[in-house]
């Protein structure tokens, strides 16, 4: 027998959305050189976002993952731009 306990982020559902991406970054003809996602935090408080993780697969849809590990604070309507492949994270002030 195999006990599993899992431990959740105690946010909200649907407080930190993800508002943007673009997943075409470094293929032949892109724009843009690296994938971005831009997370926003609709809610009325910071969400510490320590410890989660951005995760995808290959092009073809199989293993390996890669994944991202994020931290630090998102204020309320603050948005996060990650730019994938370079681990570097802009906040963004809601206007």
């Amino acid at each position: 027998m195999v006990s599993l306990t899992i431990s959740a982020p105690s946010v909200p559902p649907g407080t930190i959305v993800i508002s943007q991406l673009y997943g075409g970054g470094g293929n032949a003809g892109a724009t843009l050189k690296n994938d971005y996602i831009e997370l926003f935090n609709r809610s009325q408080s910071p969400v510490d976002i320590t410890g989660w993780s951005l995760q995808r697969l290959t092009a073809a849809g199989g293993a390996p993952w890669t994944s991202d590990t994020l931290s630090g604070v998102i204020q309320p309507g603050q948005y996060l731009l990650v730019q994938k492949g370079k681990k570097n994270y802009y906040l963004i002030k809601a206007v």
